[in-house]
């Protein structure tokens, strides 16, 4: 059986994930797969499809799998898939797939590389792997039988059960198709090698009887030249060769005939060239006039516009005048406001620190006067331990008195010096509100300024120099402007123009000419080509007349019974291909829909049935479905029960279905004769169904997992199920990335609780 063993998974930059290495291991078992919605859990089988088969899994466009964030970097995107092919009776072989999109343009590059003496050799296509070799040759499934064998029943697959009857069946011939494209490609092979070879001979045998009859006729005319009269050869060759002569003269008269004409032809075509020079010219020239005659007009626009700016500059030139020394004003107030700003924020601060020390001060006195009232006779000296007397008493007491007067002093320095302070902050703030009013005042004539005088000004200013504009134009034609001059070239231009119509007509009148000439001279060559090789083979039958001799004539005979032989050849070669053409036809036949197909379908049809009613026992389903080779279906049940398909619940159709595509995997292995170590169910367990109905179909997936090996299972319900799960693996986002956790058995400490 050819078997595929999935190894190891790794990936960067593709979808969510990031340049960071993530790598998936295929272990045999149970796996649960969990993260949140759009962490990138079905970037698994969408990385293994793009490995595998160069497209997406979900169909979108190749460029779309790589992740958006790094793409501005540059970074690279690369999905590196390793397995083992075990295809008895080969040794085991270890390839290594590896695909990246890279570059702007996302340029995608494939490398397949096999492990040969413990070193990875690449497999190009010059080495015959091409992406369509590797997938008949070594991976011996495609995108079909990826979606419905390996990665199946997810989101973007129809489960096989929901396809109608058709597709089923379509689906079936496309595997059978697979398992006998060995046979039928090396069959196509040397049917091609057949036909080749029969056409060869064929081709052989038309080209050597015709050269046997050229032969014959050759043989007969060289008996018959022995007696022909060359003299009557000779005659004609006279003949021809003065109307050659003929010929050849009307040749030379047409083609200096037609030389002429072209040259003629040439320099109207040259003055034709110069009509879209003289109209761009007579349009210079007109715009030139029509510019010096407005030069009067454009100087009147110009003192007028001068004349209306003047007079409102003149009407606001004094507070046009005091702008400059309003806005140094402006900035002088704005320094000294700054300034006493920073005082202000210096004096407040100083404040607050000397309040502090007063809260402090106060409470260190208040504690001297509440020690002095506890301190009694009997209790214990703080100094030296010893229970005091009343002289111990009034000492301790006089000297926390001389503490509390300390203390208080300061706490009424300190009051002094905040009120001082406070004086300063009110001062400063009244001096900042007195900059801040005339800075005001200040702003309000700019801006007034702004609003009603500026706009007026600007207007007008912004018309006077477009009139000056317009004034410099129309001045520039009239440098160097000579009228009398001008007049007498556009005069002459015009009438130029009228000439090119005419050139027009004489320009298509010639072409006329000059075609009818070229019809006229291909005749004669025509007829001059023939008479020439006329002339030649006159003159090789009359050479071959005067070389004939006996012995030629017998090597004549000589080549004729050669090619004979060489023939009886071909037609045996081609007697053969035609045999071995007949077998490989008869070998098609038996691969064709009606011959293979249909014994597989009536060998396997029923293994499948018995394959689906095991499953379905397995499941707790009480149903009987079976399929015909048409692959429609019929549906049983126990009295009490749904009585069709249609009417079962959704939880019950998912599980049927279920069911149903885990035998369909095993009809595949069977028939296809091809394993593989894999299978992904993406979310497929947690649609309708309960909690009960979800433990069946594990189940059932875990009495497959001899055959499996790897099955991944991605649902949000998990830890309803946790115990029927051998591992279970974390895809987690930190908020730009997304990251594959490590495999963990199920029974680690940090696994995921029931």
């Amino acid at each position: 059986m050819h078997r595929i063993i999935f190894k190891e998974l790794e990936f960067r930059n593709f979808m969510s994930y990031g340049n960071t290495l993530n790598r998936f291991e295929f272990r045999d078992g149970l796996t649960w797969l969990h993260g949140d919605n759009g962490f990138g859990k079905s970037a698994i089988v969408e990385a293994m499809t793009f490995a595998l088969l160069g497209i997406s899994y979900r169909g979108g466009k190749k460029e779309e799998l790589r992740n958006t964030k790094n793409l501005a970097d540059g970074a690279p995107t690369v999905v590196v898939l390793t397995f083992d092919l075990d295809s008895p009776p080969a040794e085991l072989e270890t390839y290594r797939v590896t695909r990246s999109i890279t570059g702007k343009q996302s340029t995608i590059k494939l490398v397949i590389e096999k492990m040969v003496d413990g070193v990875w050799v690449a497999q190009n296509k010059r080495a015959g792997f091409s992406q369509q070799d590797f997938e008949e040759r070594v991976l011996q499934f495609n995108e079909v039988l990826f979606k419905n064998v390996i990665a199946m029943n997810t989101q973007e697959t129809l489960p096989f059960f929901m396809l109608p009857a058709a597709k089923k069946r379509e689906l079936l011939e496309s595997i059978i198709a697979m398992s006998l494209d060995t046979w039928k490609k090396e069959n196509h092979k040397r049917l091609s090698e057949a036909t080749m070879s029969f056409t060869l001979a064929k081709n052989d045998m038309v080209q050597l009887n015709g050269e046997i009859d050229e032969l014959n006729k050759i043989y007969t005319r060289m008996q018959e030249e022995k007696s022909v009269n060359l003299s009557q050869m000779k005659a004609d060759l006279e003949t021809c060769n003065a109307t050659i002569a003929e010929e050849q003269g009307q040749v030379d008269k047409l083609t200096k005939k037609r030389d002429k004409i072209v040259k003629g032809l040439t320099g109207i075509k040259a003055e034709l060239d110069t009509e879209g020079t003289v109209d761009a010219r007579i349009v210079e020239i007109r715009t030139q006039f029509t510019g010096v005659s407005n030069i009067s007009q454009a100087r009147r626009a110009v003192a007028e516009a001068q004349y209306e700016y003047d007079e409102l500059y003149g009407q606001h030139s004094g507070i046009i005048g005091q702008l400059d020394e309003i806005r140094e004003r402006i900035g002088e107030r704005t320094a000294e406001r700054n300034k006493a700003i920073a005082e202000k924020g210096v004096a407040e601060r100083s404040i607050s620190k000397k309040e502090t020390e007063v809260e402090m001060t106060t409470a260190k006195r208040d504690k001297f006067a509440e020690q002095a009232k506890t301190f009694v006779v009997g209790t214990p000296c703080p100094t030296c331990g010893h229970i005091s007397d009343e002289s111990d008493v009034e000492r301790h007491k006089d000297a926390l008195r001389e503490q509390w007067k300390e203390a208080n002093q300061a706490v009424r320095a300190l009051g002094a010096e905040i009120e001082e302070l406070n004086v300063k902050v009110s001062s400063l703030g009244d001096y900042i509100t007195e900059i801040d009013d005339e800075i005001s005042d200040l702003q309000g004539k700019i801006d007034d300024y702004n609003k009603n005088v500026y706009p007026d000004i600007h207007a007008a200013e912004v018309t006077l120099g477009n009139a000056k504009r317009e004034l410099a134009r129309y001045e520039k034609y009239a440098e160097g402007f000579d009228e009398a001059a001008l007049t007498d070239e556009l005069n002459e231009l015009e009438e130029k123009k009228k000439g090119y119509p005419a050139l027009r007509e004489r320009f298509g009148n010639g072409n006329t000419m000059l075609g009818d000439v070229n019809r006229e001279l291909g005749e004669h060559n025509g007829q001059l080509t023939q008479l020439q090789e006329k002339a030649k083979s006159l003159s090789r039958d009359i050479e071959r007349a005067e070389s004939n001799t006996d012995d030629a004539i017998a090597v004549m005979e000589g080549k004729i019974e050669k090619n004979k032989d060489m023939l009886n050849d071909a037609i045996s070669r081609m007697r053969e291909s035609s045999d071995r053409m007949a077998i490989c036809n008869t070998i098609t036949k038996v691969c064709a829909d009606d011959g293979m197909k249909k014994m597989v379908f009536s060998m396997f049809v029923p293994a499948f049935n018995k394959a689906v009613q095991r499953n379905l026992a397995k499941a707790n389903l009480p149903f009987i479905v079976t399929f015909s080779d048409s692959m429609d279906y019929k549906f049983e049940t126990l009295p009490g029960l749904s009585p069709s398909y249609t009417m079962l619940s959704q939880g019950q159709k998912r599980k049927l279905g279920f069911a149903i595509s885990m035998a369909f995997r095993d009809f595949v292995s069977l028939v296809g004769n091809f394993n593989v170590n894999f299978l992904s169910l993406d979310e497929v367990l947690d649609i309708s169904t309960d909690d009960n109905s979800m433990r069946d179909m594990l189940d059932l997936a875990k009495l497959m997992l001899a055959d499996i090996g790897c099955a991944v299972i991605i649902t949000h319900r998990g830890k309803v199920v946790s115990d029927k799960f051998d591992f279970q693996q974390e895809v987690t986002n930190n908020g730009m990335y997304s990251m594959l956790g490590d495999l963990k058995p199920m029974w680690a400490k940090d696994a995921v609780q029931k």
